[in-house]
């Protein structure tokens, strides 16, 4: 099967229990990182989701979100996966993830980062006020929260994380000191 995958500049394309006539690098979870945008893959099946056309679109748009290969046929023509799933809801995502990733079924997809890259990080931050003192200058002169009032929240606020991790905000007690 020839494959031509196309995308921006540094598309990630993995590969699992196929034979690419491509250089692969190892990847992660079984997968090797293909290091060509069109290539041939001898495999017994389709390395691809087959899905049925009574199939939820929020399924395949889910699917296809996580980097799979999806294609809607009538029936399973040897695909590594067929689903036919009429209702998807946000509950079913990680079933079905975990359906895909718990095997070591031939499959082809893209990763969901660039560059071969495993995940991303973002760091922001408020180069307005470095420091809580620079935050209680600036507050106070727009007349926002003082420092005292900020500790006031901050304490609001940890006993409202406390009783949501506890299960439940009931406990929470909205009288507590004023703003």
């Amino acid at each position: 099967m020839r494959l031509q995958v196309v995308g921006p500049t540094g598309t990630t394309v993995l590969a699992r229990a196929v034979q690419a006539d491509a250089v692969t690098k190892s990847w992660a979870d079984g997968y090797q990182r293909v290091d060509a945008m069109t290539f041939t893959v001898r495999c017994p099946v389709r390395p691809f989701i087959g899905l049925s056309p009574s199939s939820s679109p929020k399924l395949a748009g889910f699917l296809r979100q996580q980097g799979y290969i999806v294609e809607t046929v009538q029936a399973n023509y040897n695909y590594s996966y067929y689903l036919d799933q009429a209702e998807f809801t946000a509950e079913h995502e990680r079933i079905v993830l975990a359906q895909i990733d718990g095997t070591d079924r031939p499959l082809l997809r893209l990763g969901r980062w660039p560059n071969g890259a495993h995940s991303a990080l973002a760091i922001t931050g408020d180069i307005d006020a470095l420091t809580l003192w620079d935050w209680e200058v600036r507050a106070s002169k727009h007349h926002l929260c003082t420092m005292p009032q900020f500790f006031c929240m901050a304490s609001r606020l940890s006993r409202s994380v406390s009783a949501h991790v506890g299960g439940s905000f009931s406990s929470y007690s909205p009288t507590a000191a004023p703003f």
